[in-house]
């Protein structure tokens, strides 16, 4: 628990901020895929696959690298512990060796500690992995709360004003126009 407790404390920040980066690319590389699908006529027509191809590209080389990373971090608190159970043990076996007590007598109990670290350390290691899973997917989770919270919000109001247009049915409509001007697109990176 101390050796979890001391990682997280370490760790957690560059686990979050890792998934938020991998939250940043993995959108990106969605969009791109959208917008070239979406698109494909004009994409095609105007040659810009080689476009598409890259933004999909660098988002997802930036996606893998944020992976990467995450994996390494979610890999050290199982070794980290593993190595310090058994330094421990191999530790209290050296004191009692240096203080000249009897191992006969210890190394029942210390056998018994070493079956119970090589029982738990695989649970050990579980819960560090979701621990380590829930702070990395925090980011997208939120991304995700937030659009819905939006959505509820937006709807109640859409509900409201509905509810006040039934109730008073003369209350002035908007006029309904929509009127567009000076509006211009480029891709990026070009003049056209």
């Amino acid at each position: 628990v101390v050796c979890s407790a001391l990682y997280f404390l370490i760790v957690r920040k560059k686990i979050r901020e890792a998934g938020e980066l991998n939250r940043k690319y993995s959108a990106k590389m969605i969009k791109a895929i959208q917008q070239a699908m979406g698109g494909i006529k004009e994409v095609k027509t105007m040659g810009r696959e080689a476009y598409f191809a890259g933004v999909y590209k660098d988002a997802g080389t930036e996606f893998v690298e944020r992976r990467r990373k995450y994996h390494i971090l979610a890999a050290i608190p199982g070794r980290l512990i593993e190595t310090v159970c058994m330094g421990s043990i191999l530790g209290v076996i050296a004191y009692k060796i240096h203080v000249g007590e009897n191992l006969a007598a210890v190394v029942p109990s210390l056998s018994a500690f070493a079956v119970a670290a090589v029982r738990l350390l695989p649970r050990a290691n579980a819960i560090n992995t979701h621990i380590n899973g829930i702070t990395y997917n925090m980011p997208s989770l939120r991304a995700i709360y937030e659009d819905l919270t939006e959505s509820d919000r937006l709807e109640a109001e859409r509900l409201k004003d509905i509810e006040q247009r039934r109730r008073n049915p003369k209350a002035k409509e908007k006029d309904g126009n929509i009127r567009i001007e000076n509006i211009s697109f480029t891709y990026p990176e070009t003049e056209k």
